[in-house]
């Protein structure tokens, strides 16, 4: 008897915890909710650029994030002047502050660095350039599939402070 009832346990507890969210009791929204994230920047293209992001929540309220960039520019009008590539590695973390990760309000710090290329008329160089960034901004996430991340903050390249803005959209999972 005591084979069979520990025969019919082993069979039950594996079908009890593959039951679905509401016939535990539980939520079928906390079930699903997502905790990964890939974005990319869609208007960065207007300005000679490809920017991508994954995040993965670690936590309600905590995410980690590990971007890359592209930017190819040639401000030059007539295409003679300087040509320049910039290629960027960054990490950072979401603090979401209104939400569960990776949805809501949040603050993130970032560090990177960039590698720039470039040559002019005469002279050939290259460099890294170390990145840091503060952001404040919020993703939202429809049907939760659909991500759309909007924000702003500094960002520091070497010492120089530039405005930093995020428009991102994408899909979690």
């Amino acid at each position: 008897m005591r084979p069979f009832l520990l025969a019919s346990a082993l069979l039950l507890v594996p079908a009890l915890s593959s039951a679905a969210p509401a016939d535990r009791g539980g939520s079928v929204e906390a079930e699903r909710h997502p905790k990964n994230v890939v974005t990319i920047a869609p208007v960065s293209f207007l300005f000679g650029s490809i920017n991508a992001e994954y995040e993965r929540a670690i936590a309600d309220s905590l995410s980690f994030t590990l971007g890359g960039g592209y930017r190819w520019l040639n401000p030059s009008p007539d295409g003679r002047g300087a040509a320049n590539r910039i290629t960027g590695l960054n990490v950072g973390a979401h603090v979401f502050l209104l939400g569960r990760a990776p949805r809501g309000l949040w603050l993130g710090p970032e560090l990177g660095t960039w590698i720039a290329r470039g040559s002019d008329e005469e002279d050939r160089y290259a460099g890294i350039i170390p990145r840091f960034a503060f952001q404040l901004g919020y993703t939202g996430l429809i049907a939760n599939v659909l991500a759309i991340s909007v924000g702003g903050g500094i960002q520091f390249y070497g010492f120089i402070p530039l405005p930093n803005a995020r428009l991102s959209l994408g899909v979690a999972f």
